[in-house]
């Protein structure tokens, strides 16, 4: 029985030091401002695409808040790209956006970045945050699933596959929309008569889902012959036209 000899133990213990003999990177949390070549004298530096639209939210609070002079905005090509020795110090993934802070603190993924720079510069420009617990937990649940599902689909504007695979992400991002739509419509008592997704004012997952929707409204009818993003969703499309 194959299996049953990969379960004794002198072969879990072979599989094991095969497995960890293995040299990988050791992710870093820290990197000092000369090993990194960053000048972070005036403030945290933010590495970002501009064909990231998780990047853009987190220069929408940059720009908003009015933090130009404090934040400095680089692309991954200074450190020579994201898949460089340089960046991967910063973040380990290869991906944007990330921050590096004076004290060397390395941040990745956009929501992080994004509730970090609203709690470090609060006092500075609109404040991004709904006005009660239940506002709150809204935006945030509107933001994650954003995060974690909605734009797990969003290769299918833009990548080569299959037929098949393209169809059940479209089918995925219309079922996404439509849980958007549905939330909407069930907290209005929250929400008030009100276009934004939050409350009056824009919110953190305003910010993340108007670049998303930027693509959808772009590369959809353009591409892929979706006559009206918001067909049938009267309330995303109230909340695009107020963005």
């Amino acid at each position: 029985n194959p299996l049953g000899s990969l379960l004794k133990p002198q072969c879990q213990r072979r599989f094991f030091l095969q497995r960890s003999s293995k040299k990988t990177p050791r992710a870093r949390f820290f990197v000092s401002a000369a090993e990194a070549n960053l000048d972070v004298s005036r403030g945290p530096v933010l590495f970002t695409s501009p064909v990231s639209n998780f990047g853009a939210r987190c220069r929408y609070i940059v720009y908003a808040k009015g933090l130009e002079d404090q934040v400095a905005i680089e692309s991954p090509a200074a450190l020579g790209g994201p898949k460089s020795p340089g960046f991967l110090k910063i973040n380990p993934l290869g991906k944007v956006p990330a921050m590096v802070l004076e004290g060397g603190l390395c941040l990745i993924e956009s929501d992080v970045i994004v509730n970090y720079l609203l709690d470090r510069y609060v006092a500075m420009g609109p404040g991004f945050r709904p006005a009660t617990p239940e506002l709150r937990a809204f935006s945030a649940m509107i933001t994650r699933l954003h995060d974690v599902y909605m734009t797990a689909h969003q290769a299918c504007m833009y990548r080569d596959m299959e037929l098949s695979a393209r169809q059940k992400d479209f089918a995925a991002l219309n079922q996404y929309l439509d849980i958007i739509e549905g939330w909407l419509a069930t907290s209005r008592h929250l929400r008030g008569d009100q276009p934004l997704l939050a409350g009056p004012n824009m919110s953190s997952a305003d910010i993340a889902l108007f670049p998303t929707f930027a693509f959808y409204t772009y590369l959809l009818p353009k591409y892929w012959g979706w006559a009206d993003v918001f067909q049938a969703r009267p309330l995303l499309r109230e909340w695009w036209s107020a963005v």
